[in-house]
């Protein structure tokens, strides 16, 4: 007598997601991450992006109205606002003047994060095309001082550090599939 198992044809992994009952457009979905991943990893060795930075926000701010003050909660809108601003500004501080006559930036990849809407909203950064000034740290420190003058919504800026390894390009697609939208924004 031949008993054959219907199921040995098929990989393990196949097996076992059928039972569990996990779908084929599930598993598309996962795999979405690790295709921003790799496409932002690429970047680094095509461009020079030198310094990384996690800027950490007040989660509410203050609206003044004709009818009185109240505080309105930070949104991923107020968050994407405040990136384009804080580059925007460091841009005006690296380039200056080429940067109002001639367009100039720096160029930035940048993500909004706040943990599956379960933490504190905080934005990372990986940036690059800096003058030759702002490439050394205590230079870019003050840089970063007085644009946090400008931009009050900034609470804080931590984890200022070199970039040595295309992994943190990597890093910062982490929350990508916790979102049915993207966070993450490139600044040419």
């Amino acid at each position: 007598m031949n008993i054959s198992n219907q199921n040995t044809e098929q990989p393990f992994e196949v097996v076992r997601n059928n039972k569990l009952g996990v779908s084929q457009q599930i598993k598309k979905h996962y795999q979405l991450d690790n295709a921003y991943e790799n496409f932002v990893e690429t970047l680094f060795d095509k461009q020079d992006y030198k310094w990384a930075l996690m800027l950490t926000l007040k989660q509410s701010y203050e609206i003044k109205t004709d009818k009185g003050t109240y505080y309105k909660s930070l949104t991923f809108d107020d968050c994407r606002q405040i990136g384009e601003r804080f580059l925007a500004r460091l841009s005006r501080r690296t380039y200056k003047h080429a940067y109002g006559r001639y367009r100039k930036k720096v160029k930035a990849l940048w993500a909004i994060e706040n943990k599956s809407n379960k933490g504190n909203f905080h934005l990372h950064f990986a940036i690059g095309r800096l003058t030759s000034d702002l490439r050394k740290q205590e230079n870019f420190n003050k840089a970063l001082l007085n644009i946090k003058e400008h931009i009050t919504e900034i609470n804080n800026y931590t984890h200022l550090q070199e970039i040595y390894s295309r992994k943190y390009n990597g890093y910062l697609t982490k929350e990508l599939r916790h979102h049915n939208f993207d966070n993450l924004y490139f600044y040419n």
